[in-house]
């Protein structure tokens, strides 16, 4: 998938840049503003992935010049290591935000503890200053 603007464009999306008229600022025809419902229909109802869809619906994969086509094997390869990447990627936030969040926990704890240990130290100076005295009357 090519990228656009930093993000990758799936090969429905491809199909739409390459049958809009930015002029008329819509579909080149009707025929194309069809098909295009039809990907969006497909792709909204079903489990398939775009380039699935894209090979039922169309004579050939968009993005791909006719005669210089890549087999349905490698785009099916691509496109499942692209899904596979995407989904390393919502990993890799989720674990970010989890290490976070354990951060603040971690810093929360380390907090308390070294209040609980002032708190026994002004306990223990306490003490000490109480032996002190006591010891001083006898």
């Amino acid at each position: 998938m090519k990228k656009k603007e930093g993000e990758e464009v799936s090969f429905i999306e491809r199909y739409k840049i390459g049958h809009f008229s930015k002029k008329k600022n819509q579909m080149i025809n009707e025929k194309a503003g069809g098909i295009w419902n039809e990907l969006l229909n497909e792709k909204a109802s079903s489990s398939c992935s775009p380039a699935e869809i894209c090979m039922k619906k169309l004579p050939r994969i968009p993005g791909y010049i006719k005669v210089r086509s890549v087999s349905t094997k490698q785009v099916l390869g691509t496109e499942k290591l692209q899904m596979e990447q995407e989904l390393e990627k919502e990993k890799s936030k989720a674990l970010e935000e989890e290490i976070r969040v354990i951060k603040e926990e971690q810093l929360q704890f380390q907090e308390e503890h070294i209040k609980h240990r002032e708190e026994q130290n002004k306990k223990m100076e306490f003490m000490m200053s109480e032996l002190s005295r006591l010891s001083q009357l006898h």
